[in-house]
Formats: C-alpha cells, structure tokens, sequence
C-alpha cells in the first residue's frame, strides 16, 4: 500500500498551471445570459414502459446556437409531492440509454433526464454549421472559442436544468447531475457553470488537464492530437479555444457538493488529470480510488456505495 498511498498523495498536491483566458469569465456570462434569453420551447411525447408506478417521456427542446433539438429520456415516479431530480449525462459516442436503465433512481423516488449528447448515436443531431471542415467529435469548431462543440454541449446541459427547474413537480434543492467518462465531464461542467445543481456524482471525468491529454494522446483528444499533427501552425490557437473548456479552469466556480472517482490504471482520461481539477474545487468534495481500475472504474463496487450516497442525499 505505500507505493498507492505516495501516488495518491502526489495526486493530491497536483496543480499544473491553469490555462485559463483574461476573458475566461466573461465569456461563459454571455454565453449563459444568451442561452437563458432563448425560449426552450420544450415538448414531451410519452414513451411506453412496461413497468407500474412508472410515466415516462421523450423530452425535446431547441439548443442554444437555434439548429440543434435536443433529446432526454425523462422518467418519473407516480409519486406525490415535489422530486429529487439526476440530471444524467453518457459517455462518448453512447446514447441516453432506455426506461429500464433509471430503476435505480426511480425506485428511490427520483425523477431522471438522461439526456443524448450532441452529434453522437441518440436523437441530438447536431446541426450547427460550424466554421471547421473537421468530422471528429471534439475538433468541431476549436480553432474557435464561439463555435466549438464543447460550449454548445454544455449550454445544452444547462439548458436540461433551464427546465427541469421550469417544472413544478421538481424540488430545485435536490438537484443531481451525474455521468461517467465524457458523461463525467458534462456533470462537473454543468455544475462549474450552473450554481442551481446542489450535488455532482462524476466518474473518471473527462475533459481535465487538456493539455495533458492532447499531449499523451489520451481517449477522445487523440482526435485532437491528431488534428494538430496535420495542422501544427493551429497549435496555440486550438489549446487557446479548449482552455475554456477545460475544467481545472472552471473548477472555483463550482458550488455543488461533488462526489467523484477514478481508476488509476486508467489511461483513457488518467486520473492524475482530473486531480488538476478536483484539487480545485472549493467546496464539500470526496473521491473514491480504485488502484487497479481502468477506465470502467469502481465498476459495480463503486455503484451501490454511490446509490446510498445518493439516497441519503435525498433523505435529508
């Protein structure tokens, strides 16, 4: 155990430089301020389940840059009173997954948004026309703070709480985000830059020390490794855009109790990565390390000790 316990402490006393722009603030207030001026104009359509006690929906609602729609899974408990809420997040290239999937949740008395990230394989098609000619995920538009995917999935996020605040049957005090991997980051994004999420569960977050991981060519930043090979006089104007979205910049602003883990054998996003963000973060926080986990995790051991954090969240 000495070998883990001094790796874990160097972790803890990581804090490489923050990249984090002069305007850096300025810019995510009118990015917000815009979004939040633009109506929703949400809409459900049921969706059959084969479960008692149960009603669930498509959720649809218009994105902030006015091309893309949006599209959760909302699921709620036939239940009396105002709900605890997760607001869930998948990784990349998943979907927001089917009824079956929020028992867990729903069986404790929770209402659940799982929504479809952008651009990726669930009803988000993503229809901003942006500037870069790239067809990777995470190059779209970073040769340009205002047009890279990253801020337009964010808003999106934001704008799930836009309206799970909006409805009356929500209890704006028990509001959970929650996702894994890129899932992860969009929790921990969304609770930096929404002060209305209460609690924040993330697991092996991504988008930490993105430097770092264009650097190793860690997950999903490979693509922008790769990108920059072929287009290395893009180099200092691409690591300018992801700056602002890189959560060790964003990490002082969070207000949310966040509950986080990671694998330490992990080198899709290496945990040593987001210790540049969790070292950051001001308020009430805890992290469970699993040494031996890749980037599954704590897995299913992690979970049900993760359910019961939740479930005394909620009874409090």
């Amino acid at each position: 155990m000495e070998f883990i316990d001094q790796q874990i402490k160097e972790m803890e006393q990581y804090l490489p430089p923050l990249t984090r722009q002069p305007d850096f603030r300025e810019f995510w207030d009118r990015n917000l301020q815009k979004s939040a001026a633009q109506p929703l104009n949400a809409r459900l359509t049921p969706r059959e389940n084969p479960f008692d006690g149960i009603q669930s929906f498509d959720l649809w609602y218009d994105s902030a840059d006015g091309a893309t729609t949006c599209h959760g899974l909302l699921v709620l408990p036939e239940k009396s009173g105002r709900l605890p809420v997760i607001l869930q997040f998948h990784g990349y290239s998943w979907y927001c997954g089917q009824v079956s999937d929020q028992l867990a949740f729903v069986n404790m008395g929770m209402a659940v948004l799982s929504m479809d990230h952008r651009g990726q394989n669930g009803q988000s098609p993503d229809k901003h026309a942006y500037n870069s000619d790239s067809l990777d995920f995470m190059t779209r538009g970073c040769e340009d703070k205002e047009d890279y995917t990253v801020k337009w999935s964010i808003l999106d996020g934001v704008r799930a709480v836009d309206y799970l605040l909006s409805r009356p049957d929500i209890d704006d005090t028990r509001l959970f985000t929650h996702g894994s991997s890129q899932g992860g980051a969009m929790a921990l994004s969304v609770a930096c830059m929404d002060q209305r999420v209460r609690y924040c569960f993330c697991d092996v977050p991504s988008n930490c020390n993105i430097e770092r991981r264009i650097q190793n060519r860690n997950g999903s930043f490979s693509q922008v490794t790769e990108y920059l090979r072929r287009r290395p006089d893009k180099l200092e104007q691409v690591y300018q855009t992801l700056s602002y979205f890189d959560i060790m910049n964003m990490a002082e602003y969070c207000k949310a109790d966040v509950y986080a883990s990671v694998g330490l054998k992990d080198t899709t996003c290496p945990a040593i990565c987001f210790y540049a963000a969790y070292n950051r973060l001001p308020g009430k926080k805890q992290i469970a390390v699993y040494p031996f986990a890749e980037h599954e995790g704590g897995w299913f051991h992690y979970n049900e000790k993760k359910l019961r954090l939740i479930r005394e969240l909620i009874d409090r």
